[in-house]
């Protein structure tokens, strides 16, 4: 390719990326370098229309046909939209903070099943499987953290 060429390809990409963040634009301009047909773009924020024309597709479609609802969205794969209804449109999923009694089911749903994302999320109505393995693994850390802490406190107090 030439460089002329592809310095302008590199100035439209930057124009045109004004939104994206450096990671972006640096992951577009390399695919651009190792291929001229590059076709896969990079992950960018959905935007309202986008979350409006799923809801609407969902609900005419169902939540079975993401490869076809991905169709209507340009730049989106069926495993985006997938992802963006399960995780952020879905009006059955709870958004808010998790009660103590919620942890200590998934605690227990845990040890009883193992990594068993999807069945341990049936326990908990209105938590997606993807959601409850990450509140799993912040709550371990934290303890993780909370026992360093304390050793650190023992210590320096001897």
């Amino acid at each position: 390719m030439d460089i002329a060429f592809n310095g302008a390809i590199t100035m439209l990409i930057i124009g045109l990326c004004r939104y994206w963040s450096h990671q972006q634009v640096s992951y577009v301009m390399n695919a651009q370098l190792k291929s001229p047909s590059f076709s896969k773009a990079p992950y960018l924020v959905f935007q309202k229309m986008e979350d409006d024309l799923i809801c609407e597709l969902v609900a005419k479609q169902g939540k079975k046909k993401w490869c076809e609802i991905s169709k209507s969205l340009p730049g989106r794969i069926g495993k985006q939209c997938r992802e963006r209804w399960h995780n952020h449109l879905n009006p059955n999923i709870k958004k808010t903070a998790w009660t103590k009694e919620e942890e200590s089911i998934l605690i227990n749903a845990h040890q009883m099943y193992g990594n068993k994302w999807a069945e341990i999320a049936k326990l908990l109505l209105g938590r997606y499987h993807r959601r409850t393995f990450t509140v799993l693994h912040e709550n371990q850390r934290l303890e993780l953290l909370y026992k360093e802490m304390e050793i650190t406190n023992i210590c320096l107090s001897l």
